[in-house]
């Protein structure tokens, strides 16, 4: 019995931890340099930040690898605005894009 509680406790903790995690300036750009270390260079690929609006004036993030010539997104994660840092929403104020040349 006590071990089924002990996991309950441990399981809601972890929960807890995750939902709670801030995503800083530094994980988006390790984020896209992760994308480059891992894929074969490829100069139409750009690095993306694209705001998308929900309900309530709030936004996520939604940050990518797009490549221009294929028009395709080739990876991509959204991430909840109530998760960035302060830099990261001072990246973004007024911009509802930007975008980073990946490969220079």
């Amino acid at each position: 019995m006590w071990d089924l509680l002990f996991q309950m406790i441990g399981g809601a903790l972890i929960g807890a931890a995750v939902g709670y995690a801030i995503c800083h300036w530094q994980d988006i750009v390790d984020w896209f340099s992760n994308f480059i270390y891992q894929h074969d260079v490829d100069l139409d690929n750009c690095g993306v930040l694209l705001k998308e609006q929900i309900a309530g004036g709030n936004y996520n993030l939604i940050q990518g690898v797009f490549n221009r010539r294929t028009n395709q997104y080739l990876e991509a994660r959204r991430i909840e605005a109530n998760q960035l840092d302060d830099d990261t929403k001072s990246v973004m104020l007024g911009k509802e894009i930007e975008i980073f040349e990946l490969y220079n």
